[in-house]
């Protein structure tokens, strides 16, 4: 969401952008700012540079490929170890 800073009154609201979590990923890769069309408004747009500091579902991914054997039940969040019969 985006309002305008007023020093007396109140603040006016000037739109809104929204995205999905890809789309933020591939915006990061880009590295230069984008204009996106505010929602919301008659018109406006907004420039943004967006920059991921830290990809947990990446980093989630990245650590536990290290659990090799390891069963991993999501709906739980249980790890227990993997046997065969």
């Amino acid at each position: 969401m985006l309002w305008d800073h007023d020093v007396f009154g109140m603040k006016d609201f000037l739109g809104s952008v929204t995205f999905a979590l890809d789309d933020i990923r591939r915006y990061s890769a880009l590295d230069a700012p984008q204009w996106f069309q505010l929602h919301g408004a008659k018109t406006g747009s907004v420039e943004l540079k967006i920059k991921v500091i830290s990809d947990v579902d990446s980093e989630v991914s990245r650590l536990l490929s290290h659990f090799k054997g390891v069963a991993i039940d999501p709906t739980c969040i249980n790890i227990g170890r993997l046997e065969r019969t």
